[in-house]
């Protein structure tokens, strides 16, 4: 048995050196230490198509009513911008940037930086795909109530049948 072993140790000294055994090279970029570039982020619509199915619905209650008024707005080589309707949420929704990029992180398997933007337009879809938050109203479609109009009148004419019992408040 031990000659056995001595030849099996020879041939291996035979064939380059008595070291362990080389591991093959690792490709190009994938060397463990980043060597090459970085795997591109995910697209708008990669990240609208998980937002609400995947990403929004695990993240904490908190994060998850922040992020849901918002959109994924662009992307860039840098970061996925996300918008939101007012300054205030955007300030919230810093608070728990972390969060938010770490379950994108998880979902896409690589770091997916995040920038919190303000867009005021009249409607950002929620992150579950229901209707939108806003709706834009025009003004000029809205009419004036009729002037002669009282509370008391139109009351009665919503429930007829109804008994009246004083005019006044408190009598």
């Amino acid at each position: 048995m031990w000659s056995a072993h001595a030849r099996v140790s020879s041939s291996r000294v035979g064939r380059g050196g008595g070291g362990p055994p080389r591991t093959p090279p690792a490709p190009p970029g994938d060397d463990g230490v980043r060597g090459g570039p970085p795997p591109p982020l995910p697209t708008r619509e990669e990240l609208t198509l998980a937002w609400a199915d995947h990403i929004l619905v695990r993240l904490r209650p908190l994060a998850r009513g922040l992020y849901g008024a918002g959109r994924f707005a662009a992307v860039d080589d840098h970061a996925v911008t996300f918008a939101v309707p007012t300054d205030a949420m955007r300030a919230k929704c810093e608070s728990r940037r972390g969060d938010v990029e770490a379950a994108l992180a998880d979902h896409y398997g690589r770091p997916v930086p995040l920038r919190v933007i303000v867009d005021p337009s009249p409607a950002v879809p929620r992150g579950d795909g229901a209707a939108p938050l806003v709706e834009a109203v025009d003004l000029d479609d809205l009419q004036d109530a009729p002037p002669d109009s009282r509370g008391l009148d139109r009351l009665t004419e919503a429930f007829p049948g109804a008994e009246v019992l004083g005019d006044e408040p408190g009598g």
